[in-house]
């Protein structure tokens, strides 16, 4: 990129800007200063067009709100919390793994089972919370879940 004067224009002080090999087909670009007729002061209506094209932004709830909410939404519901067909397959798996692989279950009894598994994992659950708590934490660490199991198969054996 090279800057000449031109010296065929009538201006010949203003320099002219070339790129690349001189080559007499390509327009000439001139290097002018801006005179105070050409810079635009901003009105009022090119100010506001940012605004209106401004779209409106997403509402965002507060962290451990919406987490909040689900938990009042679950403590209200008497849904069992885990899919059917995944407890019945593991309740499969296991009585396979123990006893007779040909064994049947009802739906009752499947069902029952359901609902007392869900029970007692939830009193653990509790449990494990009121022990983090009295730590002075609010997550629930591997720690307070043993522990919670331990005091749970201490109260059953006394």
């Amino acid at each position: 990129m090279s800057v000449r004067t031109s010296s065929t224009s009538s201006h010949s002080h203003i320099p002219t800007l070339s790129v690349g090999p001189v080559n007499e087909e390509a327009p000439k670009t001139t290097l002018e200063e801006p005179t105070l007729q050409s810079v635009e002061e901003p009105t009022l209506q090119s100010v506001e067009e940012p605004e209106q094209k401004r779209q409106k932004k997403l509402h965002r709830f507060r962290p451990g709100t919406v987490a909040l909410r689900e938990i009042r939404n679950e403590q209200r519901s008497t849904d069992l919390v885990f899919p059917k067909t995944p407890f019945q397959r593991l309740v499969r798996e296991i009585t396979q793994d123990i006893k007779n692989p040909d064994m049947l279950w009802s739906a009752e009894a499947m069902e029952a089972l359901q609902v007392a598994s869900e029970a007692f994992l939830i009193e653990v659950f509790q449990d494990a919370n009121e022990l983090a708590i009295f730590r002075d934490c609010e997550t629930i660490e591997p720690r307070d879940m043993q522990m919670a199991l331990k005091l749970r198969r201490d109260h059953v054996m006394h």
